[in-house]
């Protein structure tokens, strides 16, 4: 029992200063995330856009869903809670208040996604469930602002359950991912890369500078396989932990910077490699503590030494060890028993997704919790296979000197020909999301919200200019095998007449 002990220890035991830097790259990621979403405000968070609450009670909304963004359908409103979320991301950035930060930015973040959740993505449910195993994690020792009050701990590093529940989380993302991969494309055939950089609204220019070598996207395809599946097991390795975490690291990095370079994912590639900092090991640490961040702000190692920069402002015994207090002592066992309550969830709710599940392991009837905590997830990115049906939009409208224009491209003449870059027409990666869930049967109630909120922002900013109807038409194309493309196929997915 005592070398089992000692090697989950070593497996997860966390650097202080790594967590430390998860706080400052998860806080950035989300100011980043928060700037990108503003854009379009109005567009996907009021009523006046594409998803009225009205909407979203009557057709998405859990019943044991939870958004403060809910509150009122004003895009002021939502400005406003948008600049509050902001703040609580500055302040987990910087570590003031940290715990209580990440709580907020946590709930926050919640709100916002179930706010309208036809926009998201994996990396934004991965970025919400390493913020829920931050409130429990000691984000703030270092480089933070709560630093400079508060002793530096004795050990800096720490094994716990909280340690346990977000490494097993970060290594669920890409081991369940590959065993949703259950199609011939990614396991025998190897052709899952060629159908994903067919993808027109989503290959990048690498992306199509590679696509035309078969035998280069079959060894890619096997190489993305192999790696979500068995990276992980890397970072589970109980001798040599360093060197074989180093190498996780370094592979999954590799894996989302190859993604970045070729498709157009938003901000998953970022998340990817951010959430993975608090696995950053001891010797990298010290080395980033000291080459990297040898000019900071909030020193604790400075204030260790005392004897420069403004260190030598402050007169603290930063070797104090704080001991628990009584009330924290009492509620430790409660906390280990909840939190390995949801490692057991997550697991569960994970193996239950895939094709080994097995029949009354996991009860659907408790889903509640997931739903309610939003740690409910299924990482099924391009699986179990790659889909094939691809297209682009054409906002076909009349104007009421009898033009036709495609207003989704500024007012050109419609044209319903294969743009040069489908991506270049898309602004960002919300939209195109929004776009490939609202062509779904179930989502067919979006096509005319959508039509309905176009047809309003296109009259509001051309007054010399209106236009009297507008169709909107989604171009499908579906991608064969062997470089083999059918007819593309115009289907209408909603009309509005002024």
């Amino acid at each position: 029992m005592e070398k089992i002990s000692t090697c989950l220890k070593n497996i997860f035991t966390l650097e202080l200063r790594s967590l430390a830097l998860l706080r400052i790259g998860m806080g950035a990621v989300i100011l980043l995330d928060l700037c990108i979403r503003i854009t379009d405000l109005r567009a996907f968070y009021s009523d006046e856009g594409v998803l009225p609450l009205e909407t979203l009670f009557s057709y998405i909304w859990s019943s044991w869903g939870i958004s403060i963004y809910t509150i009122s359908g004003l895009w002021q409103i939502q400005a406003l809670l948008f600049m509050v979320s902001a703040l609580f991301a500055f302040f987990l950035l910087i570590g003031y208040k940290t715990q209580l930060s990440c709580v907020l930015c946590w709930f926050f973040m919640l709100s916002l996604h179930a706010r309208n959740p036809l926009i998201l993505q994996a990396g934004d449910d991965l970025l919400r469930l390493v913020l829920f195993w931050g409130m429990f994690l000691p984000l703030g020792n270092y480089y933070s602002l709560d630093s400079l009050t508060k002793p530096a701990p004795l050990a800096k590093q720490v094994f716990n359950v909280a340690t346990v529940g977000y490494y097993i989380q970060i290594l669920s993302v890409y081991f369940f991912a590959a065993l949703l991969k259950t199609s011939p494309e990614w396991r025998s055939e190897g052709t899952a890369i060629y159908y994903a950089l067919s993808l027109d609204q989503m290959v990048l220019p690498l992306g199509k500078l590679i696509y035309p070598y078969p035998n280069l996207l079959k060894w890619m395809t096997h190489m993305v396989w192999y790696l979500e599946l068995l990276v992980p097991f890397l970072f589970l390795m109980p001798y040599k932990t360093s060197f074989f975490r180093k190498a996780g690291i370094l592979g999954l990095i590799f894996l989302h910077t190859g993604i970045a370079l070729t498709l157009f994912v938003g901000l998953f590639y970022i998340i990817g490699i951010v959430t993975l900092f608090g696995t950053i090991p001891k010797d990298w640490a010290v080395r980033i503590d000291k080459k990297i961040v040898g000019i900071r702000l909030f020193p604790s190692s400075i204030f260790e030494q005392g004897t420069y920069g403004i260190g030598k402002y402050f007169h603290l015994n930063r070797t104090l060890k704080t001991p628990l207090n009584m009330p924290a002592k009492i509620f430790l066992v409660p906390r280990n028993f909840v939190l390995s309550s949801v490692i057991a969830y997550t697991l569960l709710l994970n193996w239950q997704t895939t094709e080994y599940t097995i029949n009354y392991l996991y009860r659907y009837d408790i889903d509640f919790i997931g739903q309610f905590l939003r740690i409910n997830q299924k990482w099924g990115m391009f699986s179990p296979a790659v889909f094939k049906e691809d297209g682009w939009y054409v906002l076909a409208a009349t104007t009421y000197s009898g033009h036709v224009i495609d207003i989704g491209r500024k007012g050109k003449a419609v044209d319903y020909k294969k743009p040069k870059s489908v991506v270049a027409i898309i602004k960002n990666d919300r939209w195109r999301k929004f776009m490939e869930n609202s062509i779904a049967e179930r989502y067919s109630y979006m096509g005319p919200l959508y039509c309905k909120f176009m047809f309003k922002k296109w009259n509001d900013a051309n007054p010399k200019n209106r236009i009297k109807d507008l169709r909107i038409i989604y171009v499908m194309e579906t991608t064969g095998a062997n470089y083999r493309n059918e007819e593309p196929v115009h289907i209408e997915l909603a009309f509005i007449s002024d």
